[in-house]
């Protein structure tokens, strides 16, 4: 009998191979709702959209992704605004040809710079490989050589200031272009989904004993629910309003509790309370105490 009971008690096979993490529970109710608000959304077949969310929360960047490939699936070329996301640094300067005649473009801000910073550096530096050169053009100015070298300082750093500005201005032209949106104001032009996640996690729930020794199982809660405007930038037109939901309850057992939040599980862990035995001692107390009182009576009216 004993060797039944706790062959009862341990998991089967099947029950390990049908188990989905909560990782993977969000995951697909997140698809699913995603799935459904992208074609309720009844956008323009090819247009261009921007997702974003104007209130981050937890979950926020996870929601977007898979919005924008449900989005991407449908023909729609997506902007993706993620919350905290960090703006990539500026593309470097091309570099000089190994060989061969190649024009390069010496309007890119960081080559002027770099050729600014090049010509103050010979200048101060007394550069005597650009002497014979120098002492010609003062010669053709008319001027003396340590004046026409003065001039050609000058010159140079004026330069670098300007090739500073122009790298500077560049700079915060990208950084505003890539800035995580936060206000009507700042709306990029075209469609714009703002997604709130209203709902979005696990928890754990009704954590009881099928006996009173017996294995501990509880209720595994994962909730999705999102509100999606569509507005029009960069004025922040209202469009269209919509709301998904997913939910689902299912029953697990302690030892798969591990198991579900995995090793790297990314969001807010939920807690489990586990069964103690309170629920059986206090029903216990109180009839041991009535039936105490009721044996009492009957003694006295004998």
């Amino acid at each position: 009998m004993l060797l039944l009971f706790c062959l009862g008690l341990a998991p089967s096979a099947s029950a390990r191979d049908k188990f989905a993490s909560n990782l993977g529970l969000l995951d697909r109710l997140t698809q699913e709702a995603v799935e459904e608000a992208a074609d309720s959304l009844a956008l323009p077949r090819g247009s261009a959209v921007t997702v974003l969310s104007r209130m981050p929360r937890e979950g926020s960047a996870f929601v977007i992704q898979r919005l924008a490939r449900a989005l991407s699936d449908r023909g729609h070329t997506v902007r993706m605004v993620l919350p905290d996301a960090e703006i990539p640094a500026i593309e470097p300067e091309p570099e000089e040809p190994a060989g061969g005649t190649q024009h390069v473009d010496d309007s890119h801000p960081g080559r002027a710079k770099a050729k600014a910073q090049q010509a103050a550096r010979a200048a101060a530096e007394g550069d005597t490989t650009g002497f014979f050169a120098d002492s010609l053009e003062a010669l053709d100015l008319g001027i003396p050589l340590e004046e026409f070298r003065e001039k050609k300082a000058e010159e140079a750093a004026r330069e670098e200031a300007e090739a500073q500005k122009a790298a500077e201005q560049a700079e915060r032209e990208a950084a505003e272009s890539l800035q995580v949106v936060s206000s009507v104001a700042t709306l990029p032009a075209g469609e714009v989904i703002d997604v709130d996640v209203l709902e979005f996690g696990i928890s754990y729930a009704e954590a009881s004993r099928k006996l009173l020794f017996g294995p501990v199982r509880f209720s595994r809660i994962a909730g999705a629910f999102f509100q999606l405007t569509l507005l029009r930038g960069p004025e922040g037109t209202v469009e269209r309003v919509v709301s998904v939901e997913r939910h689902e309850v299912d029953r697990l057992a302690a030892w798969q509790k591990t198991l579900a939040e995995g090793a790297t599980y990314p969001f807010a862990k939920p807690e489990l309370l586990a069964p103690g035995l309170g629920r059986y001692v206090e029903p216990a107390v109180v009839v041991t105490i009535v039936g105490s009182l009721v044996y009492l009576f009957y003694q006295n009216q004998n």
